[in-house]
């Protein structure tokens, strides 16, 4: 099921979104470390 939200970013923030420095990673019980990682990018 897709998720869904807003926040308000700051001005740095917002510039490392843009500049493409932001990412998921999400963890699960039998992968604590990490089960996946997506970076998140402009379209």
């Amino acid at each position: 099921s897709p998720l869904e939200g807003t926040a308000t970013l700051s001005q740095e923030q917002t510039k490392d979104l843009l500049d493409g420095k932001w990412y998921f990673n999400l963890h699960t019980a039998a992968n604590p470390g990490g089960e996946i990682r997506g970076q998140v990018v402009k379209e």
